[in-house]
């Protein structure tokens, strides 16, 4: 199952659907980029989805290896999403 091998965070605003899959964050706004870092991870958790945990060992490398075999290393703009145009 994909939950069970990927990261995923969805949370619904007002101004639309906020989303986190590995490291492929999709704003309300659709500009999608890529997390760079573990810190970036926490930050975005903290910050955008209010999700504040003890920092867990491990878990960045996890997302990262998964997100590569997943999508190589593309740049953010060359993302296809269902039902999304880039």
């Amino acid at each position: 199952s994909i939950f069970r091998q990927n990261l995923v965070v969805q949370r619904v605003t007002d101004q639309g659907v906020q989303s986190l899959v590995g490291r492929l964050y999709t704003p309300a706004n659709g500009q999608r980029q890529v997390i760079q870092s573990e810190q970036a991870l926490n930050a975005l958790l903290v910050q955008e989805f209010g999700i504040i945990q003890p920092p867990m060992s491990g878990l960045w490398d996890s997302v990262y290896h998964r997100h590569v075999e997943l999508f190589g290393d593309k740049p953010d703009s060359d993302f296809e999403i269902a039902g999304r145009s880039s």
